[in-house]
């Protein structure tokens, strides 16, 4: 137990101070409208501290739901030089760069374009999900922090411990953290609990929590 307590106490830090090569992808268990929201609230976490932040967004369609704007250049359209970085992406509302990975296709250029703005440039959080073979859009995205979001309700756990056993293939050199959102504090300890040491014992996946400091805010 003082294990998982360290790491909680550590992993709110680690994700908004950033770990190289400062890449963190966010997948949730939920499947709701939530998703959204929560990635603006890490992002403006994570810019407090002083660094800049790309949302990069790998769904396909569009520049973003709602977001009014003609189909721009993608981060897969800079790898190739086919645009400036420049002209990849847009600047919402609350003034946070959002860009869409475009089609990854295991690009290795789309890669080294990644690892370089994050090391470089910005910390890249990633708003993505896993496909029907429990693989990330890029493998890159797997040597990063990846963070696995759910609430407390008994779908949302067996949908993360899904997730968690998909990713004890991918994740061999990055970090797995829990973030549970939407549950008062007893039942979020409880959660995370019992999935750290599900992942442990019976995935032998090291997993770590992320507790957020407030309800309105991560």
């Amino acid at each position: 137990m003082a294990s998982l307590h360290a790491d909680q106490a550590a992993g709110l830090r680690r994700l908004r101070e950033g770990t190289v090569p400062g890449l963190c992808t966010v997948l949730s268990a939920d499947g709701g409208d939530g998703k959204p929201a929560l990635m603006r609230r890490l992002a403006a976490s994570m810019q407090r501290r002083g660094r800049a932040v790309i949302l990069v967004d790998t769904d396909a369609d569009g520049p973003g739901a709602g977001s009014g704007l003609a189909p721009c250049a993608t981060l897969a359209d800079v790898a190739s030089g086919r645009a400036s970085l420049a002209e990849a992406g847009w600047s919402e509302p609350d003034g946070l760069r959002r860009v869409r990975l475009g089609q990854a296709s295991g690009e290795p250029s789309l890669g080294r374009l990644l690892q370089q703005i994050a090391g470089e440039q910005a910390r890249v959080l990633v708003d993505a999900e896993l496909d029907a073979d429990g693989e990330l859009p890029l493998p890159l995205l797997a040597d990063g922090e990846v963070v696995v979001q759910l609430s407390g309700s008994p779908a949302s756990i067996r949908a993360a411990y899904d997730m968690l056993r998909a990713l004890k293939s991918l994740c061999g050199r990055g970090s797995v953290s829990l973030l549970v959102t939407d549950a008062d504090p007893v039942h979020a300890e409880r959660v995370r609990t019992n999935l750290f040491h599900a992942a442990s014992r019976y995935l032998a996946l090291p997993v770590r929590s992320i507790v957020p400091q407030e309800s309105s805010h991560v």
